[in-house]
């Protein structure tokens, strides 16, 4: 097991790629419509539907407070929009942690770090010292 890092690192600031936007993007424009199905998610993003929406949950509460993220105005009204599908999905708000977790989307590590793409491929990047 790897010891947790006690401290605050570079990797503990939210990172939201291209990819987590077209994830965003994707599930508001197919909102209206019931959802994608899975002919759809699977080619263009390799996740279930389900796998999709949990993805598109976790990018949800990572981005709730703004606070920690510097978005553009657009990113900004995306998180707006999102947030009102998952409070109408789930019934109840959707909470904004206190500190951003961003293992939270991918629960594969129990080091801190964050996802980074180098030719073509995802690497975890651990900032356990």
């Amino acid at each position: 097991m790897i010891p947790k890092h006690p401290g605050p690192c570079a990797a503990d600031v939210v990172r939201v790629d291209d990819f987590d936007w077209d994830i965003v993007t994707f599930i508001l424009r197919w909102a209206p419509y019931g959802g994608p199905s899975e002919e759809e998610c699977w080619p263009r993003f390799g996740m279930t539907c389900a796998q999709l929406h949990t993805r598109f949950a976790d990018i949800m509460r990572k981005l709730g407070g703004f606070g920690h993220a510097n978005l553009s105005d657009r990113q900004r009204e995306l998180v707006r929009q999102g947030q009102r599908l998952l409070a109408t999905v789930t019934g109840e708000p959707t909470p904004v942690p206190s500190t951003p977790d961003v293992r939270l989307a991918t629960d594969l590590s129990e080091a801190p770090g964050h996802w980074s793409l180098r030719q073509g491929v995802w690497h975890w990047t651990s900032c356990a010292r």
